[in-house]
């Protein structure tokens, strides 16, 4: 076997790996933000039972309150019934309201409620948290490790995003 291809095998079974650990780091982070939110004592978001898909919504919305279903289903790598199911269970939880458009009552925007609002500063102040504990690992890279990454970064998400197809076609060489 060649050394590229050895290589190869060796990053995608490294991949694989670290894909199956990513359980277990959601499961670190949904308890980051319930420890965060315990320590706000506020009653309302703590008896709220969030998931951290709920939360890539909320943190969507306070980006862009002109996102529809579709944009945030393309934003977050969810299918659009999944976030339909998702504003729906928040909007019941005074995350968000849906807003109609008054030329097009069809099209559904979300507006976060003030309770949305206060969840969404939580979660983007553990995420800045998390961006510079991995900014760190990161930090002694060239440019050219960085772009390689980046690049490799945005297969991956695209591959994952694509349930498991490449997307590429089989003459495209990167």
């Amino acid at each position: 076997m060649s050394g590229k291809k050895a290589n190869i095998e060796k990053l995608a079974g490294m991949i694989l790996t670290l894909f199956h650990s990513l359980a277990q780091l959601e499961a670190q982070e949904k308890a980051l933000l319930e420890s965060a939110i315990e320590a706000t004592g506020d009653r309302e978001l703590t008896a709220l039972d969030l998931s951290l898909a709920e939360c890539g919504i909320i943190a969507q919305i306070q980006c862009n309150e002109e996102l529809n279903t579709t944009g945030l289903a393309q934003n977050t790598g969810m299918t659009k019934g999944g976030v339909s199911k998702l504003t729906a269970r928040m909007a019941a939880k005074k995350l968000l309201s849906p807003v109609r458009l008054p030329d097009n009552q069809k099209e559904v925007r979300y507006k976060l409620t003030p309770l949305g609002e206060e969840l969404a500063a939580l979660y983007a102040q553990l995420k800045r948290r998390e961006e510079k504990r991995l900014a760190k690992l990161f930090s002694g890279y060239g440019n050219k490790r960085v772009a390689a990454g980046l690049e490799m970064a945005g297969d991956l998400m695209n591959f994952v995003n694509r349930g498991g197809k490449d997307g590429r076609s089989k003459n495209e060489k990167r």
